[in-house]
């Protein structure tokens, strides 16, 4: 959400507009939509009987009935904090909350950005974000819905967004310490890329059996296993031939 908010307009790390102007801009671009949906949709339930009556494996089912608390929350965009109110009306809307009140921090992220290492509000998010979960997890349920659901709880992928769109915009190339390195790769080896399967060649030089089906595979491979039961591993340490070998494979 934050990666194209920054990728399109570059100016915005400085944040050479008021706290207030941000703000306005901001609900003048989400609030009336989101306002316009919600009346839609509510107008929808209330003239179409089959919006009332959603089947319990449709989707639609968690968004009705709406409540006076829904509607209350979702004007003053609070329903993503509910577990009772954050799927009614339009169960996709919760999202709309959450952005919202992540604007309201937003110029507090920027100001980290610009004061200290970009990197560093990252890691300082994820700790935000780590700690607020844990806090989530020992409240009671709708305490922890609503701080597990907030803006604190998902500032992390927030942020990270953040500073993906300023390395983009800026074309930096950020080089992380090893210790900071939690996924590592291999390097790139000469393998197969793309791989397709034909069996063309065996049925012109063999006669196969005609295809087995999938749930009859899985009966005939389950019951192989029952039959000869657990197979002790095999462990090969002597490969005999270490040219070319990639790393990986060495023991």
């Amino acid at each position: 959400m934050y990666y194209p908010l920054v990728l399109k307009n570059p100016a915005l790390p400085a944040l050479k507009v008021s706290y207030r102007d941000f703000i306005a801009r901001r609900a003048r671009r989400i609030l009336p939509p989101f306002y316009a949906v919600l009346g839609l949709c509510l107008l929808l339930i209330g003239l179409l009987p089959v919006m009332r009556t959603a089947g319990r494996n449709e989707e639609w089912h968690s968004a009705v009935p709406v409540s006076a608390g829904g509607v209350l929350s979702h004007l003053f965009l609070l329903h993503n904090l509910s577990p009772l109110f954050w799927k009614q009306t339009d169960y996709p809307s919760w999202s709309i909350g959450l952005e919202w009140q992540f604007y309201l921090f937003f110029p507090l992220f920027v100001w980290m950005f610009r004061r200290g290492h970009p990197l560093l509000t990252v890691l300082a998010a994820l700790v935000v974000t780590l700690g607020t979960r844990a806090v989530a997890a020992r409240l009671p349920s709708a305490a922890g819905f609503a701080v597990q659901n907030g803006p604190w709880a998902l500032c992390f992928a927030f942020v990270l967004g953040m500073y993906a769109a300023r390395c983009t915009v800026g074309g930096l190339h950020p080089r992380l310490p090893r210790w900071l390195l939690v996924l590592r790769h291999l390097d790139a080896r000469n393998e197969v890329v793309h791989a397709f399967s034909d069996h063309s060649k065996i049925n012109a030089a063999f006669a196969p059996p005609p295809p087995t089906d999938l749930k009859t595979g899985i009966g005939r491979m389950a019951a192989w296993v029952l039959s000869h039961g657990p197979a002790q591993p095999v462990v090969f340490e002597n490969i005999e031939i270490t040219r070319n070998l990639p790393p990986s494979w060495k023991p």
